[in-house]
């Protein structure tokens, strides 16, 4: 799942990505057009690359990047109040007195979210974790850079799977067959 996207429509760019409000002034001296039915902004097809580079600065992805499985351990960020990598919800505590939401897509492996140790009344409403793990698939291209508590997940291809699993079938068919012909 991208949350960033940046793509040709007709004649036109399309960027569609979370709001930013420092986007705001890259996009409307390259002259955007917010197109509110879709939620997204639309720039003349010249600009293509210009528009690519912008998602790529702000949100480390400009969405034509494969995606990685990583597992995100969110102690480093317990101090905030939204997490957001790559253009995408990870956590976010919306109100002190409510849990942290994770956004689409994103899994707890492990750990709770605390309540203690916040603040009074009157202080942001931080994620605050308790050793919590939680697994979610970002594009390549923002992984690549090191980011604190970030591990990509080693996954193979299901196709690449499917054929291991059939030599090792094969091999202990042979190891049958010998037997039963002794």
């Amino acid at each position: 799942m991208q949350d960033v996207e940046v793509f040709v429509e007709g004649e036109q760019v399309v960027l569609r990505a979370p709001f930013n409000p420092d986007l705001g002034p890259f996009v409307d001296d390259m002259g955007a057009k917010w197109d509110q039915d879709r939620g997204l902004y639309t720039f003349p097809v010249h600009l293509a690359e210009h528009v690519q580079a912008l998602a790529e600065s702000f949100f480390g992805t400009s969405g034509n990047s494969a995606l990685s499985t990583v597992e995100i351990e969110l102690q480093h960020y317990s101090d905030q109040c939204v997490l957001e990598l790559g253009g995408r919800l990870i956590a976010e505590r919306r109100q002190r007195s409510r849990r942290p939401i994770l956004g689409k897509g994103i899994a707890r492996i492990r750990g709770s979210f605390t309540w203690e140790g916040l603040g009074g009344p009157f202080t942001k409403p931080l994620i605050g974790v308790n050793d919590v793990l939680v697994l979610a698939s970002l594009p390549t291209s923002v992984v690549a850079r090191p980011i604190p508590g970030v591990t990509i997940v080693p996954t193979m291809d299901r196709g690449r799977a499917l054929r291991s699993e059939a030599a090792r079938l094969q091999a202990r068919l042979e190891v049958i067959t010998k037997e039963l012909a002794a």
